[in-house]
């Protein structure tokens, strides 16, 4: 319960001492900013005044253009003086709550404690720093103005340098106008606007237009910089007005040159176009309109050349019409020319057509199954006739009769589609009744029904269930008959030479149906047939099958039994199986009963039976085998691990477990059963394997492991102990030196440690036999026992110098404080104050001077000598704090000295 209490009461102690340490720290960050602030307002008073005194350097411009921009800029420099008044009593704000901060006793927390408020004076004061800094740019901007006034005559100069140019441009192109021919009121309006421009820009002083900057700047009086600010702000505006407009007068007539010569060019285009048309097509009236327009333009050109800006937009419009014209003339021929096209590619397609049908026609009354056209014939002359009309239409064809004769030719063309169509149908009817009369299945008829009735009795004497589909067996014998019935029939229907269009669909029914029917028989007599096949090559290998598993049952059977250790577990179940292996063959040999799927089933069985039995058997030493060879392999990995050991038994190990993928690659991805044709050289393989791997592992045990492993377990816990120790050494002892000071040096540790480690490394790497690298082992076991020992001593010692080191420090603040406590107590008098002053200051000095001599190492001697320099002056300093005396003259004249802690003692 106490150490809980302590606990409690050393944590509040220490959050009260953070909370002092913050409270310390915002005092004099606030302090520091004040400063900064006051700085800034001082800064910002002296440019204000600046400002002020170059104001009044203007007061003598009274005139546009200087009064807009001096009451702007007299507006700002109030403003600016309203914010520095501001910010100068909240400056004096701060400096009088400092003031109660620093007279307040220090248990006064409303102002000394307070790190809230700190905190919110600080971060105002921060602020009002960056407004000040804010007003400095606003101080620099209105500089800035007051240039830009002083600049007004030479920016003036430039305005009117740039209007005598916009004068020149508009000069030019007022000329071009002209050269143009036009003329007008408006165009009138904008000449005498430019004449008036240039009669006022003609009283701009010369010397605006060609002085530099210097001369103009200094030498500009006031009313010719009043009298060119009014010209120049009458004449830009009016001077660009007349050159946007004369730009665009310019442009539009120049546009209208352009539409003049696209429309030249649509009409030559719609010429070129009337001039290539074909002969057939009568184009009179398009040729005359083509005239007419010609004269047109030619009319609107010669307006072009006399024209006032008024009628711009008219002509325009009148132009842009006439090329709609020309232009849906072009289309309308190039309509006319795709018409004749078309109605040419309809009449071709016709003429296809109509020569395609008559050769349909013509063959089908030559073949030997003839056609007569009872019902497509007549329509097809109709339309043969109407084809034969259209060819012989007048020419040239005037574009509207062109429209009707394309109308025609299509429809035309869509009733001879629908005739070839049929007629087409017809013909594949036709063609196909030949094909399928042609076929074997027809033209071979008499000879495969011969040969399904020998098979028909083949396969009589058979269970039926050894055909997939037995009910197809079953009813093979009907379906023969009815075929033969059906194959009458149709050679009754075959016997006319001519047939009716009508009734080719009937006909082809009946050839359709008998050679599906026969395509259908015919297929499953080959499966009938096939599985008959089938079932004879199956019945031969089978009994193959189980002649050759039986005579690899016994010579499993003689393996098993000469191991001791399967014989007594495998006896039982290999009498089972010999039975078994009986009963298989016998029914094999009685082919009536039951199937030969069935048969094979149970032979298959039997053999998946014994390849279970013996993989059981083999799996017994293989188990114990694979386990053997993990564990071989797991300590031939460590022994590799420590060191490169060159050991015969070790090769030999490697040698064996090389090949134990290579014996176990059956096991590799799963736990499959070895086939039985592999069994016995597997059970020999995996016997043999045992024996070797076993007497291996005990060797190794014997020989390598028992000499060598204890060793190095307690090297590696030597090693790993003494890197750990040499870590925490080097922070203590570093090669840089650091405070507080020690008087070692682990040079030579340092220089041991690594010729251990590379020692070590040298010993793992290179090739070494078992007996030389225990004996090296032992040797570099003692080297890193004797380096433990040395870093523990040594961390020992660092720790204890360095303790009295910063014991000595702590004395020096100690007394440093009863210092200052009395320099507190006598501040109102200079003479003692000082005195303790200097006295704490020589004492900070000498201080901060060891620290700098140590770190520094500039004496270049070894670190013992130096820590006793170092260790001698802290405790001198010490003794001099501590029996330091303070002189001083009393009142009464005479003089007393005074110790650390206050006490005076008088002066004898």
């Amino acid at each position: 319960m106490s150490v809980v209490v302590v606990g409690i009461l050393v944590i509040i102690l220490l959050a009260f001492t953070v909370y002092l340490t913050l409270c310390f720290l915002w005092q004099k960050k606030l302090k520091n900013e004040c400063k900064v602030l006051g700085e800034k307002l001082r800064e910002l008073e002296q440019k204000n005044q600046q400002l002020l005194s170059l104001r009044r350097t203007f007061d003598s411009y009274k005139e546009e253009p200087f009064v807009t921009s001096l009451v702007d800029i007299d507006g700002y420099l109030e403003r600016i003086r309203a914010d520095i008044k501001d910010n100068l009593e909240k400056y004096i704000q701060y400096r009088e709550w400092l003031a109660r901060l620093d007279a307040s006793p220090w248990w006064e927390s409303r102002y000394r404690w307070n790190l809230i408020a700190l905190q919110k004076q600080r971060r105002n004061c921060i602020e009002d720093v960056a407004k000040n800094r804010a007003m400095v740019s606003q101080i620099e901007q209105v500089q800035a103005r007051f240039d830009q006034i002083r600049e007004f005559p030479w920016s003036i100069a430039l305005q009117s340098r740039e209007l005598m140019e916009y004068l020149q441009q508009a000069k030019a192109l007022l000329s071009e106008l002209a050269a143009f021919g036009f003329y007008g009121e408006t165009y009138t309006a904008q000449v005498n606007r430019y004449r008036e421009t240039e009669e006022a820009v003609k009283q701009i002083p010369l010397y605006f237009l060609t002085d530099p900057y210097e001369k103009l700047v200094t030498e500009a009086s006031q009313e010719d910089v009043r009298d060119v600010y009014q010209i120049v702000q009458t004449g830009l505006p009016t001077i660009l007005a007349t050159i946007q407009q004369t730009e665009q007068w310019k442009n539009q007539f120049l546009a209208l040159g352009k539409q003049i010569e696209l429309a030249w060019k649509e009409h030559d285009r719609l010429v070129q176009s009337l001039s290539s048309m074909p002969d057939e097509l009568e184009l009179t009236t398009e040729r005359s309109r083509g005239n007419e327009w010609k004269t047109q333009l030619q009319a609107l050109e010669g307006r072009r050349k006399s024209l006032t800006v008024e009628e711009i937009n008219q002509l325009a419009d009148e132009i842009s019409h006439l090329i709609y014209a020309i232009q849906s003339a072009q289309q309308f021929l190039r309509h006319s020319r795709q018409r004749l096209f078309q109605f040419q590619r309809f009449m071709r397609l016709n003429n296809e057509m109509v020569g395609r049908i008559q050769q349909r026609f013509d063959t089908l009354a030559q073949v030997a199954l003839k056609i007569e056209w009872d019902v497509r014939g007549q329509r097809f002359q109709n339309l043969n006739e109407t084809y034969q009309a259209l060819q012989s239409a007048d020419k040239p064809y005037l574009p509207q009769v062109l429209e009707r004769l394309v109308e025609q030719a299509s429809r035309l063309y869509n009733d001879l589609l629908e005739v070839d169509k049929q007629t087409a149908d017809v013909a594949a009817r036709h063609h196909a009744c030949e094909k399928m009369i042609d076929s074997p299945e027809i033209k071979n008829a008499n000879q495969w029904i011969e040969s399904a009735k020998n098979l028909a009795d083949a396969i009589r004497p058979y269970d039926s269930r050894n055909w997939p589909n037995r009910e197809g067996v079953l009813s093979f014998e009907k379906k023969l008959q009815e075929l033969e019935m059906n194959f009458r029939l149709l050679n009754e229907k075959l016997s006319k030479q001519t047939i009716l269009e009508s009734s080719i669909e009937d006909i082809f029914h009946v050839v359709d149906g008998f050679y599906r029917q026969s395509v259908s028989f015919r297929e499953q007599m080959n499966v009938i047939e096939q599985v008959f096949r089938n079932l004879v090559t199956r019945e031969k290998n089978s009994l193959a099958l189980l002649k050759t598993a039986r005579n690899q049952f016994a010579q499993i059977t003689l393996f098993v039994l000469s191991q001791p250790l399967l014989a007594e577990k495998a006896e039982k179940e290999i009498v089972q199986l010999d039975h078994r292996f009986d009963l298989c063959e016998t029914s094999f040999r009685q082919r009536e009963k039951d199937t030969l799927a069935r048969k094979q089933s149970r032979l298959q069985q039997l053999i998946y039976d014994v390849e279970q039995a013996a993989n059981r058997w083999m799996a017994i030493v293989e188990n114990d085998c694979l386990k053997l060879l993990n564990d071989l392999e797991k300590r031939v990995d460590r022994l590799d691990q420590i060191a490169t050991l060159e050991d015969p038994l070790i090769h030999r190990a490697k040698e064996l477990l090389s090949r134990k993928n290579e014996i176990f690659n059956f096991r590799r991805t799963a736990r499959l059963n070895i086939p039985m044709d592999q069994l016995v050289g597997a059970m020999k393989m995996i016997f043999d394997t045992w024996q070797e791997g076993y007497a291996v592992s005990k060797q190794l045990t014997e020989q390598v492991e028992s000499p060598l492993l204890s060793l190095y377990q307690e090297f590696e816990t030597l090693r790993r102990t003494a890197q750990a120790k040499y870590g925490e050494i080097e922070k203590l002892i570093p090669m840089q030196r650091k405070w507080p000071p020690n008087s070692l040096l682990l040079t030579v540790e340092r220089n041991e440690m690594a010729q251990l480690e590379e020692k070590w490394h040298q010993l793992q790497s290179q090739p070494i036999s078992v007996i030389q690298f225990v004996r090296m082992l032992s040797d570099t076991v003692s080297g890193y026992r004797g380096l433990l020992e040395k870093l523990l001593q040594y961390e020992q010692w660092a720790i204890q110098e360095q303790a009295r080191i910063e014991r000595l420090e702590a004395d020096i603040r100690r007394l440093d404080r009863l210092w200052e406590i009395q320099q507190r107590r006598y501040g109102q008098v200079p003479e003692i104050a000082g005195q303790i002053q200097d006295l704490r200051q020589k004492a900070t000095q000498e201080l901060a001077s060891l620290r700098q001599y140590w770190l520094s190492n500039a004496s270049r001697r070894p670190p013992s000598v130096d820590y006793d320099v170092v260790l001698r002056r802290l405790i001198e300093l010490s003794r001099h704090l501590a029996n330091a005396r303070i002189v001083f003259v009393n009142e009464d004249g005479q003089q007393e000295m005074m110790d650390i802690n206050g006490q005076v003692i008088r002066k004898i």
